[in-house]
């Protein structure tokens, strides 16, 4: 148990902080062009040399790519389009059918709830309330410097009720500008069966295809032979992340545990489960549950936490139930919460504070340890209480220690990055004050079953940023290869930025020239992996602020081209439709 939950998160701060400041260096977004004459590099025996540019500091460095193992490259494609299974689809028009709702009526409670929750805020920490709050008061107050001075001349009982009225007028006023600015939390959860239906119609297809996009990245684990046989799906609602799981891995996945509280939602979820016509779920290993099995003995081989974490009001809270839920995974963790830069900094303090507790020491079983191996001396004494060092340090001389096959004994099981992060360090994204999200495109469903015409391929994507873990410490034989964040392809040349294991933030350069790692990245999207390893060869002179500016410049100029083309395209169907309409009239 942990006993000092504030002190760890201060803790799980600076060391990230301190992961950032010494291992990257990262400034803000730039895919910019670069001049012809820095992409035109040699390739040779399958492998090119291209150009790359660190986003802060403006050094640029050659890259020598090579491919990967073919079944590595393989791998990591991923799918573009989630739809809904059929199952699911038949099994929520049963269930609207079932309900008897008026389908508008459905419909519009349903959008209302698309609405509130894209736009959903994290829950603010009691600090950051307790300011907000603060200067809202004195805010109001300040304008309120007549008032006081009418009420000094009025008898003392009358200014008394005039000074409780304006107090109410200023809370009333305080309540309405927090809630203006997204600071009124309130947990989300349905009071009906109709209300837990109103959401599953909103949020079954997103949900589904956020935990199916995720499950991609876990497509090479065992060369693709692994498959969960237990999976714990911490607020399960609807049920979005069953018909994610069911689809990708049906019997091989032998046993779903749903946690959810509300016992309107698991209704409902239930309800779009059963197969037409009966009383039977689609999958004979579902189980509900309102609350976790207290023994840490029962554990699963997965364990997915779906939007859930914005549901817990404070970071001790959300500290608690991550080790918890640690505690009872085999082996992997997913976490999913929206594309907003307040839930991706949620997300953030959950993966820096169980890979912090992975690495901090238990002092007292570790000298028990040390003792029984006969390593226990004023050296290891020292070095385990020592504060000039850091954790990651301590651990891994601790571990050298040690007999290969016995884990120094930590605050928690220590845990590896899967996805989407090539590293375990600090986040550069945060440094960027920008959120790392990824957008997956599906099909939405109306309450009378037809799609919704929300782009012209009849489709809606929808924003999210995640986090898969996975217990054990990552191996320094195992490379990781970097992370496509955003791509443009534009005048024969193909610019990525990149995040990578070592080297940060880059942009990559490839030109046509360079071959097949220019017809594999025209192929690619952002938030897949850069399909080939990269290898920084050569630091060459600084691109400098100047030269930064100019190509920020560039970027801009061309986007404002693209809106003025926009503007007169648009101003030419407007006159167009001007002349029809003359014409019908001359008609």
């Amino acid at each position: 148990p942990l006993r000092s939950i504030p002190i760890i998160g201060k803790k799980i701060e600076m060391v990230g902080s301190r992961l950032i400041l010494r291992h990257l260096s990262y400034g803000r977004s730039a895919c910019a062009s670069i001049n012809k004459a820095a992409m035109q590099r040699t390739v040779v025996d399958g492998e090119a040399d291209v150009t790359s540019l660190n986003i802060l500091t403006g050094d640029r460095m050659v890259v020598r790519l090579s491919a990967p193992d073919q079944k590595d490259q393989k791998s990591r494609r991923f799918r573009r389009l989630f739809n809904l299974p059929k199952d699911a689809i038949n099994g929520l028009r049963e269930a609207i059918v079932k309900s008897g709702r008026k389908p508008k009526q459905l419909q519009n409670e349903a959008d209302q709830l698309t609405e509130k929750i894209i736009n959903r805020r994290f829950p603010a920490s009691p600090e950051v309330l307790k300011d907000m709050r603060n200067k809202i008061r004195l805010r109001m107050k300040s304008k309120m410097k007549d008032e006081d001075d009418e009420m000094e001349m009025l008898d003392h009982n009358l200014s008394e009720i005039v000074r409780e009225e304006r107090e109410r007028k200023i809370k009333n006023a305080v309540d309405k500008e927090l809630k203006k600015n997204n600071f009124s939390w309130k947990p989300m959860e349905a009071s009906s069966d109709e209300g837990a239906l109103a959401y599953a119609l909103a949020r079954l297809a997103p949900n589904y295809a956020e935990v199916a996009r995720v499950l991609e990245e876990l497509h090479g684990v065992d060369w693709g032979k692994w498959a969960p046989k237990s999976v714990l799906d911490f607020g399960a609602g609807a049920g979005g992340a069953f018909w994610a799981l069911n689809e990708r891995y049906g019997d091989s996945m032998r046993e779903y545990t749903a946690i959810e509280a509300n016992d309107h939602s698991s209704r409902i979820a239930m309800d779009i489960m059963r197969l037409r016509g009966s009383t039977s779920l689609v999958h004979g290993g579902v189980l509900f549950r309102r609350h976790l099995v207290p023994s840490l003995q029962t554990t699963y081989d997965l364990v997915i936490v779906h939007r859930t974490l914005i549901e817990l009001a404070s970071q001790e809270a959300r500290f608690q139930l991550m080790e918890s839920l640690w505690r009872r995974t085999n082996r992997f963790l997913i976490l999913i919460e929206s594309g907003l830069e307040d839930s991706f900094s949620g997300l953030m303090e959950v993966r820096n504070f169980l890979l912090t507790m992975g690495i901090m020491m238990d002092k007292e079983k570790t000298e028990e340890l040390l003792k029984e191996h006969g390593k226990w001396n004023a050296l290891t004494a020292r070095l385990l209480n020592e504060k000039r060092i850091s954790d990651y340090e301590r651990y891994e001389i601790i571990r050298d220690q040690l007999p290969s096959s016995i884990s120094p004994p930590t605050m928690l099981p220590p845990a590896t990055v899967v996805a989407p992060c090539p590293h375990d360090r600090g986040c550069p994204k945060q440094m960027l004050s920008e959120a790392c999200t990824l957008n997956v495109t599906f099909s939405p469903l109306r309450v009378h079953g037809t799609i919704a015409q929300a782009n012209d391929d009849r489709t809606e994507t929808s924003a999210f940023s995640y986090m898969i873990l996975e217990k054990g410490v990552r191996g320094s034989e195992t490379e990781s290869l970097p992370r496509i964040l955003k791509i443009r392809n534009k005048n024969q040349s193909i610019s990525c930025q990149t995040c990578t294991a070592l080297k940060g933030l880059q942009v990559i350069w490839t030109s046509k020239r360079a071959g097949d790692p220019f017809n594999s990245l025209a192929k690619r999207s952002a938030g897949d992996v850069f399909p080939f390893h990269a290898e920084f060869t050569k630091r060459e002179s600084s691109v400098g602020a100047s030269a930064m500016n100019e190509m920020e410049e560039e970027e801009e100029g061309n986007e404002e081209e693209k809106e003025e083309l926009k503007e007169e395209e648009k101003e030419e169907e407007e006159k167009k439709n001007e002349e029809k309409e003359d014409e019908k009239e001359e008609e």
